[in-house]
Parts: structure tokens; C-alpha cells; sequence
């Protein structure tokens, strides 16, 4: 493969101003990791709308029909979010419009083969660390322990994962979150946040909260948050997920929730030595090989291979 132009596709695009799509900040970060490499001319993000035939690769976030099939292009769907109608809905009827599937998660190359998938590739999320790095701390944004996402968790979730940390000062940036009682009377909701803020963010506090979806929990996929705030330099602690678990081992701190997890936060807050050792150890695993630059050549590579 050689001058490659490729798309990569999500169902809606320009959310930076808004309610803020995880999906397009590693879209973003995918493609600018993929023009880094010498095989491709041009690799942009686009919607539904935009995507057109004079690509030669499309990698689509969601599957037909939440994201189209051009004809021409070759077709590679990145399997790293649920069906948006209905949400978790079945994926089997999408799979043979595609030659390859990257999966965020082994229950979901499971999945896509039992549905006749021959050619899967593990790509679990990611960040670029051009842009998720280290950068001076910022008074306005030095919390004790952040949460970063907009509100698409249970009740059951808010329970376990959150209200034990408001004692401790958690902030929550997201939008969504005043429909919780507790949260909302807290004084603990900051309102969104640009991305272009969030390395700062992550940054100045002192520890930053990984609380999956049911959904990536129940599926066994890491999200991007452990990527972006492990390359920023920040510690985590974070719910438990099977694959997250093997790729970051002991660098971040894992918890089953409610009073383990109040402790366990109580615990990395009062030792400082110890949340920088974690720190360190993460975003020297991640910068070694699994930045979205690492991603980018094993994409092009497994898809060259034919």
C-alpha cells in the first residue's frame, strides 16, 4: 500500500463546542497518527454526510447503517462503541460489508467471528500524545480527583463509582450530570470542558477517575480516558476491566468500587510518591507501544497483508 487516502468515518462530526463525542477526540487522534505515516497521503475525519468514493480506505467508527458504505473504497469498521439504535443492537447483519474489523476488545472479535468475521485485528483505544502530554498546572483545575465524561452511566454505576468520592473533592466534567440529585446539591459538576483543555485538566489534579459505561464493562473494552490521562502524566484509579487490567498491569490502580474504591482513593491521596510512581510506570507502558502512532502502522500493516 502505498499514497494512501483514507476516511475515517463517525455518524456525526464537530462536537468540540458541545457535548463532546469520545469517539471523535480518537478520530481525531487516529488520523493524525495515520498521516504521520509514510504510506499515506491523506487521512481525514468525516460524517455521513461527507464521506465520499475518491478515498481508498474508510474505517468507520459504527457500522452500517449508523455509517454508510461507500462503493469503492475498501470497508474496515473499528467495532469500539455499541449500536447506536438500539443501543447494543446486533451487529451480525453488518459484518460481511466489511473485509476487516478492528476490535477494541477480545469478547468483541468473538462476537464479529461467530457472525463470520475471517480477518479481526485487536486495536484497543488509544490517544495521541502529541496532544494528551504533560503541561503546566493550572490553579482553576487542581482537584483532588477528576471525572471526565458526559453522563451516559446507571444509577447502579453513580452509586458505586461516584457518590463514595464527593468526601474526597471529586470534579465531574461532562454534561448530563445534574439529573443526579447528589452530584447536583455537591457542588462537584463543573460543566463541559473542551478537549483542547483536557491535558491541563488532567494535569493539575491529582488523580483522575476511569469509570467504564455498562456497556464497555459488560464487553470488556478499555476506553480511551485511560490513554489520554496516563499520557498527560495523571495517576488512576479505575473500575475493573479484564483487558485494561492485562494492558496497564499494576500502573494503575483497579478497584471493584464502593467503600474499596473510597479507600483506595483515600490511600493514593495521601501519598504522593506513590501516585507518581504509578504515573510514570503508564505512560512509559503507553509511550513504548500503545499510542494511536503504534496503532496506525499495525492497522496498515495487517490490512496490507491482505
Amino acid at each position: 500500500m502505498s499514497g494512501l487516502r483514507i476516511g475515517l468515518q463517525l455518524p456525526i462530526i464537530n462536537t468540540y463546542t458541545g457535548a463532546v463525542w469520545g469517539d471523535e477526540v480518537m478520530a481525531v487522534g487516529l488520523a493524525e497518527a495515520l498521516r504521520r505515516q509514510p504510506d499515506v497521503d491523506e487521512a481525514e475525519v468525516y460524517s455521513v454526510g461527507t464521506i465520499h468514493d475518491n478515498l481508498d480506505l474508510i474505517i468507520s467508527f459504527y457500522p452500517f447503517p449508523e455509517c454508510r458504505v461507500v462503493s469503492g473504497p475498501r470497508q474496515v469498521w473499528w467495532f469500539q462503541a455499541p449500536r447506536l439504535s438500539p443501543p447494543d443492537g446486533p451487529v451480525e447483519p453488518a459484518v460481511p460489508m466489511y473485509e476487516a474489523i478492528l476490535c477494541a476488545g477480545p469478547l468483541l472479535a468473538h462476537r464479529v467471528r461467530a457472525a463470520g468475521a475471517t480477518k479481526t485485528l485487536f486495536v484497543p483505544m488509544s490517544a495521541n500524545p502529541e496532544v494528551y502530554r504533560p503541561v503546566t498546572p493550572r490553579p482553576d483545575l487542581a482537584h483532588p480527583i477528576v471525572f471526565c465524561a458526559n453522563h451516559n452511566r446507571t444509577r447502579a454505576d453513580v452509586e458505586r463509582y461516584l457518590l463514595p468520592l464527593l468526601p474526597l473533592g471529586l470534579a465531574i466534567y461532562g454534561s448530563g450530570w445534574d439529573r443526579e440529585p447528589e452530584l447536583a446539591e455537591s457542588g462537584c459538576l463543573k460543566g463541559r470542558i473542551n478537549p483542547s483543555d483536557v491535558p491541563a485538566l488532567y494535569s493539575s489534579c491529582q488523580l483522575v477517575l476511569s469509570a467504564h459505561t455498562t456497556w464497555h464493562r459488560d464487553n470488556d473494552v478499555p476506553t480511551s480516558r485511560l490513554w489520554e490521562a496516563t499520557c498527560c502524566g495523571a495517576p488512576i484509579i479505575s473500575d475493573r476491566v479484564p483487558t485494561a487490567e492485562k494492558l496497564f498491569g499494576d500502573t494503575i490502580a483497579f478497584t471493584s468500587g464502593g467503600a474499596e474504591l473510597a479507600e483506595l482513593a483515600a490511600l493514593l491521596l495521601a501519598h504522593g510518591n506513590l501516585r507518581r510512581d504509578l504515573a510514570q510506570r503508564a505512560r512509559e507502558r503507553v509511550i513504548a507501544g500503545l499510542t494511536f502512532d503504534h496503532h496506525a502502522r499495525r492497522i496498515l500493516d495487517f490490512l496490507a497483508a491482505g
